[in-house]
C-alpha cells in the first residue's frame, strides 16, 4: 500500500505538466490539487511507513541480461527525504500563486504561469522518482529530468541574466 501512494503521489506531480497548455486561472486551479494531493500523499505514506519501518524494494523492471533496470526503494531515509522535498515544493509553490500575480509589477510573469507550474510539477515527479530509485541508470535518468526542468525555471523570464544562468 506505501508503494502505491507513493507512485500515485509522483503520478499527481507529473500531471501537473498539464499545466504547460493552460492560462494562468486555469492553471492555479490544476496545480494547487495536484501538488496538494502528491503532498498529502506522500505524507500519509510517510505516516504509514514509520507506524511499522520496514524497507520496501518493488522491482518494477527487470531484465535477464542486465538486471534490475527500474524500481523503487522506499527506507527511512528515501521517505524522509521526499517528505521534506514535497513540503517544501508545497509551500513554494503555493507561495509562487500570489508572488505571480498580476499586481506584482517587480516580476511580470506575462501569462505564462503555466510554464512555470508545469516545469515546477516535472522538478517534483522527478526529484521524488529519483529520491526513490533504485539503480544508478534510473538515477541518472531523473537527474536529467530534474536539469531540464531547472533550465526551465532558471529560464522563465527568457530575460539575458536568466539565459546566461
Amino acid at each position: 500500500m506505501i508503494f502505491e501512494l507513493i507512485a500515485l503521489s509522483i503520478v499527481l506531480a507529473y500531471a501537473g505538466a498539464v499545466c504547460f497548455a493552460l492560462d494562468d486561472k486555469k492553471a492555479d486551479a490544476l496545480m494547487l490539487p495536484l501538488l496538494w494531493a502528491s503532498t498529502a500523499l506522500q505524507v500519509i505514506a510517510g505516516i504509514l511507513f514509520y507506524s511499522s519501518p520496514s524497507a520496501v524494494h518493488v522491482k518494477l523492471l527487470v531484465s535477464d541480461s542486465l538486471g534490475e533496470i527500474y524500481g523503487f526503494i522506499i527506507d527511512s531515509t528515501s521517505v524522509f527525504t521526499a517528505l521534506v522535498v514535497s513540503s517544501a515544493g508545497a509551500i513554494f509553490l503555493t507561495y509562487a500563486v500570489r508572488y505571480m500575480d498580476d499586481r506584482n509589477i517587480g516580476h511580470p510573469h506575462r501569462g505564462q504561469k503555466g510554464r512555470f507550474y508545469g516545469w515546477m510539477m516535472i522538478f517534483l515527479g522527478s526529484t521524488l522518482t529519483f529520491i526513490y530509485s533504485s539503480t544508478i541508470l534510473q538515477m541518472l535518468i531523473f537527474f536529467e529530468l530534474m536539469s531540464l526542468a531547472c533550465w526551465g525555471v532558471v529560464g522563465f523570464y527568457g530575460s539575458k541574466k536568466s539565459e546566461r544562468s
